[in-house]
């Protein structure tokens, strides 16, 4: 049973990032810090020090990123500068990585003489204070779902993600990560054929087209992608010329309504739900994936919607329960996404079965569900 299988842990993961956070500034010249990553994680790890470090808002130098759209902006009233600068003049600040990319970024610090004994990844984003309690309050689902999984590898990687949401402790995310370039693809699950149809909901700027292609080494018939942010789909539709691709400057969900977007997140942001503005609020259109597809048949649907991807299912069941495609969903942006999803999914069709996996050595983001008819498997 995964409950026996699940760490003891009394310490709140907040006072173990505070206790991290602390003695990384200790080692820090003159007690300050980097956050790499100006986006969504990075104004949460800036809340986190000003609301928990004493003087936190003062040991907060700067942002880096490495979009260079962000160069010479303002995040938190803290500036916004590209590696390469505020790198050249390192002195030996302490660098806390503030966005889902921590593995490559580590790389990046590395090359830039950064030691590894001042470089922490807090994963504030997506770790929530009262996981502990979200995790003991859902045991019994969590054990059901954990017997459902549909083969031991996915077993692994329930246990290991709620044991490092209990623990904090990175090495159970490191046991279990795959190779990021497997991420929707994973060769022990997919096969290809001639007729696929791959339907892309968050397109961003075409990197899972160019993946997807890659994995199936042009085996397929049409790719349909549905992106919410404009610019984004003016670098997908010059990929047109190479790959068969049908573009909807869309965003999936479950019903037609005029959305809002917060651009402050990496890729297309995330929807606005609780009516708030920000500064950076874009208005998209909205629309569910069966009035989008009128009927057509797909083969596959992935989802990486910044947290949209429950309603997006509910705006596919026309689709999912006549075609059954094989689904490739993102089940990190929402606490109860591992929840959620999957029940909602097996209502479609009881002969589902669920695959889980994680492309991230340094965090709890990218845990990608496979979902899979068994006439997919028998084809």
């Amino acid at each position: 049973m995964l409950s026996d299988k699940l760490v003891k842990n009394k310490r709140r993961i907040k006072d173990i990032i505070i206790e991290q956070i602390e003695l990384l500034l200790k080692k820090s010249f003159e007690e300050k810090c980097i956050l790499f990553g100006a986006g969504i994680g990075g104004t949460s790890v800036y809340s986190f020090i000003c609301n928990n470090i004493k003087l936190g808002e003062q040991k907060i130098k700067c942002f880096v990123d490495n979009n260079p759209l962000k160069y010479n902006t303002y995040l938190c009233n803290k500036e916004v500068i590209s590696p390469e600068e505020i790198f050249k003049q390192y002195k030996g600040e302490a660098v806390i990585i503030s966005c889902g990319e921590g593995d490559e970024i580590k790389e990046q610090l590395q090359k830039y003489s950064v030691p590894l004994e001042k470089i922490y990844v807090p994963d504030i984003a997506v770790i929530k204070e009262n996981d502990p309690e979200f995790i003991e309050k859902n045991l019994d689902y969590f054990n059901h779902f954990y017997e459902e999984l549909a083969d031991e590898k996915s077993r692994k990687v329930l246990e290991n993600i709620l044991n490092y949401k209990l623990s904090h402790e990175m090495n159970y995310i490191t046991e279990i990560a795959d190779r990021k370039e497997e991420q929707y693809f994973d060769s022990d699950l997919l096969n290809y054929k001639m007729e696929d149809i791959f339907l892309d909901c968050g397109g961003y700027i075409g990197d899972t087209i160019e993946s997807y292609v890659l994995h199936n080494k042009g085996i397929y018939d049409k790719i349909i992608c549905l992106e919410a942010d404009e610019n984004n789909c003016k670098i997908i539709q010059k990929m047109s010329d190479n790959y068969c691709i049908e573009l909807h400057n869309i965003a999936a969900y479950n019903y037609k309504e005029d959305l809002h977007f917060d651009k402050i997140g990496s890729g297309s942001g995330a929807i606005l739900e609780n009516g708030s503005p920000k500064a950076q609020e874009v208005a998209v259109k909205g629309n569910t994936i069966d009035a989008i597809l009128e009927g057509r048949k797909v083969s596959y649907i992935k989802m990486d919607i910044e947290g949209a991807e429950y309603k997006a299912l509910l705006g596919a069941v026309n689709t999912i329960q006549k075609f059954k495609p094989m689904l490739m969903i993102s089940v990190y942006h929402k606490q109860d996404d591992l929840i959620k999803i999957p029940l909602l999914i097996k209502s479609f069709n009881y002969r589902y079965k669920f695959y889980l996996r994680h492309y991230r050595k340094l965090s709890v983001q990218e845990t990608v569900l496979y979902v899979i008819d068994t006439s997919y498997i028998e084809r």
